[in-house]
């Protein structure tokens, strides 16, 4: 490739991150003073290993009909567009899941067939059989009462290998912010349940 080519490569690549960056808002990172929820990101050659953690003051029975309501998911949380629950029960369902997360002209839409076996109020285990969009999926909430009054510790642990294209810094951050958002969502959905509740 000729050195002017070459150049203009980089800087492409440059000013396209530069933009992805710019579009994110501070309460995307980890680590943000006052961040009500903390991520810790690793990924190596195509693994990635999240952990999200939030506490909420809400009933404990709010905070899991909150997480267990899989099908009005799209409602509160814009990375999810469709979900499809089979076969429920109070221990164990499968759900049919389409995700989608962007910036400008870089979208990337992962799909699902997860089986979820719950522990009531306790925990949440899903995986994904269908390998669509991962090699590999795995995700596990634990809930923990906190030291306040009415205050539960929830910890979002996810370890995934996906087959994604596109550069992979982009790939890192649009599913690093995809799922801060979706958490970030998740808590003020249950904190909005909670008033309600409390309202009546």
């Amino acid at each position: 490739m000729p050195y002017n080519g070459l150049m203009g490569k980089h800087l492409t690549i440059f000013l396209l991150g530069a933009a992805f960056m710019a579009c994110i808002p501070l309460s995307s990172f980890a680590g943000q003073g006052g961040d009500p929820v903390t991520l810790t990101f690793q990924e190596k050659q195509g693994h990635f290993d999240i952990i999200g953690h939030f506490s909420v003051q809400a009933d404990s029975k709010v905070v899991w009909d909150t997480l267990t309501d899989f099908e009005n998911y799209p409602h509160f949380s814009h990375e999810l567009k469709k979900v499809n629950v089979t076969n429920p029960s109070p221990n164990h369902l499968t759900a049919e899941e389409m995700a989608e997360s962007g910036v400008l002209f870089f979208t990337q839409k992962v799909y699902f067939t997860l089986d979820i076996h719950l522990e009531p109020e306790k925990s949440i285990l899903s995986k994904d059989t269908g390998h669509k969009s991962f090699v590999s999926y795995q995700s596990e909430w634990n809930l923990e009462p906190g030291n306040g009054r009415k205050t539960m510790e929830l910890t979002y642990h996810l370890l995934a290998e996906g087959h994604f294209g596109g550069p992979a810094f982009m790939v890192n951050d649009t599913f690093k912010g995809g799922i801060k958002n979706f958490l970030e969502s998740m808590r003020k959905e249950i904190l909005r349940r909670q008033e309600n509740k409390f309202q009546k």
